[in-house]
Order: structure tokens, then sequence, then C-alpha cells
């Protein structure tokens, strides 16, 4: 009787082993981004310089670890000369490091709230030690109020970003007054407002150039809130659906993407002036 008890123990367990290890664990990865191709000018890509940024991700968390950017000029690819690195250093701060050649060429620390919100973001020296804060983030019972953004040394073109008098409609950023310095080809105080308007597409917080920060100038805001959106950390809160034209001053954003699947693959970003000028982006995207 126990030896009949035994087998019948002994084929339950091997029952539950085999159940357990037929379980396919969730993929983390589905529907993020992978890689993103940029270039100008027209459709074809032929004979052009091409920016190919990898994203890579924890394969339990499905948390963006790694950004790897390559440049193809003349048809040749030159892998890994910019990479961005995210690191969670504790509860409140992740911090975000910039090399270039393999060399660190900068790094930030983003401090966010409970709700990863950030609060504020500071650039710190060759060693971590130093902190200098280079953006302000305010807000008013949980909301944003205002951002100010000192700009990063790279940007020889806009500082001294302020964004002020937010307005949101249906979850969606509506305009921001927008206030910066620019150097050339002049040195001018702008004071414009920017203004928002969306597609019926819903946005899922994989694309480049969505959210209204992502659109400041020269700010270090701006430089490092794509990636950190893809991880859930904010400033503005996410638009709910996607671009479809940003106006300011004498200047037309148009959004145009194209799907596959429900999945933007592309998307053009056609900048046109009220004097007949126009300029184009173009967006490439592989998900997981």
């Amino acid at each position: 009787m126990k030896n009949i008890i035994s087998i019948i123990l002994f084929i339950s367990f091997l029952s539950i082993k085999c159940k357990n290890e037929n379980i396919i664990p969730p993929n983390n990865l589905a529907g993020k981004i992978k890689t993103l191709i940029q270039y100008s000018g027209n459709n074809d890509t032929n004979n052009k310089q091409l920016f190919r940024y990898q994203f890579i991700y924890d394969s339990i968390t499905g948390t963006l670890e790694k950004i790897n950017l390559s440049v193809k000029s003349n048809d040749i690819y030159y892998n890994n000369t910019t990479e961005y690195i995210l690191t969670n250093a504790n509860d409140n701060k992740l911090s975000f490091l910039w090399l270039e050649d393999g060399r660190k060429f900068k790094a930030y620390n983003i401090y966010f709230n409970d709700t990863k919100q950030i609060s504020s973001i500071k650039e710190t020296d060759t060693l971590g030690n130093n902190e200098a804060q280079t953006t302000h983030i305010f807000r008013l019972n949980n909301n944003i109020d205002s951002i100010f953004d000192n700009g990063y040394a790279g940007s020889f073109i806009e500082s001294g970003t302020y964004i002020s008098n937010i307005s949101y409609n249906n979850n969606n950023c509506k305009s921001f007054r927008l206030q910066y310095s620019t150097y050339y080809p002049t040195n001018t105080n702008v004071d414009d407002t920017m203004q928002f308007y969306f597609s019926q597409q819903p946005n899922t917080n994989m694309l480049p150039f969505q959210l209204p920060d992502a659109n400041a100038g020269g700010s270090i805001l701006r430089l490092l809130s794509y990636y950190l959106s893809i991880n859930g950390y904010y400033a503005f809160n996410p638009n709910v659906n996607l671009i479809d034209s940003i106006k300011i001053a004498d200047i037309t954003i148009r959004y145009n993407y194209e799907f596959i699947n429900n999945f933007v693959s592309k998307a053009r970003y056609i900048t046109e002036r009220d004097n007949g000028s126009s300029y184009t982006n173009n967006n490439i995207f592989e998900y997981y």
C-alpha cells in the first residue's frame, strides 16, 4: 500500500513539474522599440548619413538599460560611437551616462517622485561626486506648472529654456509658452507659444518627439526625455494620442505616420516655414 501511494505521489510530482516547465514566461519586450533609424531628406535612404539607435533592455524586467548609436556614412556603419546607459541609483534617483568612443562624455542624475514624475535633473562631474542642477521642474497640486532648463554645452544654438502657461485638453498637451535664448545667426531672446494638434491614433510612448518637452530647443530635458519615457519617467504627462502637427511662430511641423500591424513603422516630420522653405526628418522603427 505504501508503495502504491509513493508511486501516485511521484506521478503527481512529475505531472506538476511538466506543467510548470510548459508555462511560457511573459514577453516583457513585446511592443518595445528595438531599432530606430533616422535620416533627413526624401524617402530614399541610399547615399545618406543614417543614425541607428539600438535599444537594449533587461530581459526579465523589460527595463531599458542601454542605447547604442551608430552612424552610417558612405555606406559604412561606425558602430557604437555613442552609448547611453541608464542605471538605478536608488529608489528616487536614476543615472544617465553618455559615452563617446567608450569614454565618459556627460553624466546626469535624474530625481523623481513615487509616481515617476521627474522633479529635477543634475549634471555630475567626471568622478560623480559633485552635482550642478540643470533642469528645474515646478509642480502645483501634483501637476506640472513650469520648467527651467539651463541647456547643455553641446547646444551652441539655444539655451536657458523656460516653459510655462502649460495647457492640457483631453489628456493631451494643447500648448505652452516657450522662452529661450538663441545665438545663431544672431543673439535673440525668443518668446513664443507652441501649439499641438493631435491625431486619433494612440500614443504608445515608444516614439520620439511625442512628449511636449522633446520639442523644447537645446535643453537637457529634450535630450533625455524620450529615453526616460520608455521606462515610465516623465516631466510632462504623456499625451494620450500621437501628435498630428505643431505650430510655433512661422513654423509648422507636420507628422506623417505609416503603420504595420497597428505599430508605427515610419514617421516623417516635415518642418515648413511661412516663406515656403521646408525640411524633412525620417524615422524608421523596428519593434521586439
